[in-house]
């Protein structure tokens, strides 16, 4: 009876143990994914992040009816600070602010970007 006591006690901690574990969403980046912001009568940048810390930055000019995509690579301290990295030995730096599907991106001179998830 004392050893069914102590494996029931050892699988009740066992399960306690496992339920109360770190899930995966605690180490979720909430900049990956795509988002776009419409400017000026329909002027359009879609702006994607992936899990891999590189993106893509699209610009669509309707009254030019160009568009233009650029890559890049990104550091995100997970809070405020993202930096954009275009390959060309100048970096940008933004402070970020999120909330559920809005992201908004402050450059250093203070202008802001207010991006919608997709």
């Amino acid at each position: 009876m004392k050893t069914f006591r102590f494996f029931a006690t050892l699988l009740v901690i066992v399960l306690c143990a496992g339920f109360t574990s770190c899930s995966d969403d605690d180490d979720e980046n909430p900049l990956v994914g795509v988002w776009s912001y419409t400017w000026g009568g329909g002027n359009k940048e879609i702006v994607t992040f992936k899990s891999d810390g590189k993106g893509t930055w699209e610009s669509y000019d309707v009254y030019d009816d160009e568009s233009n995509t650029e890559s890049f690579s990104y550091t995100f301290d997970g809070s405020a600070k993202l930096v954009l990295d275009w390959g060309d030995d100048d970096p940008e730096t933004y402070t970020v602010e999120i909330s559920d599907n809005s992201l908004k991106l402050i450059e250093e001179g203070g202008h802001t970007e207010t991006f919608t998830k997709q």
